[in-house]
């Protein structure tokens, strides 16, 4: 899978931005959820800054204009955003308010994998992986075994998108289990599928 190699500071960026207040922003658009970037970080110039974009790039995204895979992730690590609120809106908004095994996912892409934080991060996810089907095996409850019964949807929906994001290629079987395995992360955090297999298709090129 391609590594971007985006940095690892995740936590230490996230922390450093307070919640936002952002008022009569258009939160349902990725032009909407831009402007909300705008105005807690005080200007476009700031935006393009962290982001690594020129200004240009940024009042475009404003009008409407979707940038690349790359830099939503560079815009996501720069600003401390949720990747799946970027992406999505799926809340929350910033990364110092998602749960560990949300930060997780975000550590996985957008960190380097040489990374000691980013190793932790693989091994805390394969620790709930393999808790998630030794529960599989073990549920008795029948709101459990619901539960668990959509997850498994889930599952199959993200098989199905690795398969379509890779078409005729193939991956070594560890780096198709990762593919697989943040693709389903991501519907698990409520990123529609469309969002989902965009992003797919880039990390497995």
């Amino acid at each position: 899978m391609k590594n971007r190699k985006l940095g690892s500071t995740l936590a230490r960026d996230g922390a450093s931005h307070g919640p936002a207040k952002v008022s009569g922003a258009n939160l349902g658009s990725f032009s909407g959820r831009t402007n909300a970037l705008v105005q807690h970080f005080g200007s476009v110039a700031e935006v393009a800054r962290r982001s690594g974009s020129s200004e240009t790039a940024v009042r475009k995204w404003i009008d409407g204009a979707e940038p690349s895979v790359e830099r939503c992730l560079a815009l996501a690590k720069g600003t401390g955003v949720s990747l799946a609120w970027l992406l999505g809106g799926v809340p929350p908004m910033w990364e110092s308010e998602m749960t560990e095994a949300e930060r997780d996912t975000q550590m996985i892409v957008l960190g380097d994998p040489d990374d000691e934080a980013v190793k932790a991060a693989y091994r805390r996810r394969d620790a709930a992986l393999k808790g998630f089907v030794a529960g599989l095996a073990t549920a008795q409850e029948p709101q459990e075994r619901a539960s668990q019964a959509v997850r498994r949807e889930d599952l199959k929906i993200a098989l199905q998108l690795a398969s379509e994001a890779l078409g005729n290629r193939e991956l070594p079987p560890d780096k198709h289990a990762e593919l697989v395995t943040l693709i389903y992360e991501l519907l698990e955090e409520g990123l529609p599928e469309a969002k989902v297999l965009r992003f797919a298709r880039a990390a497995a090129a």
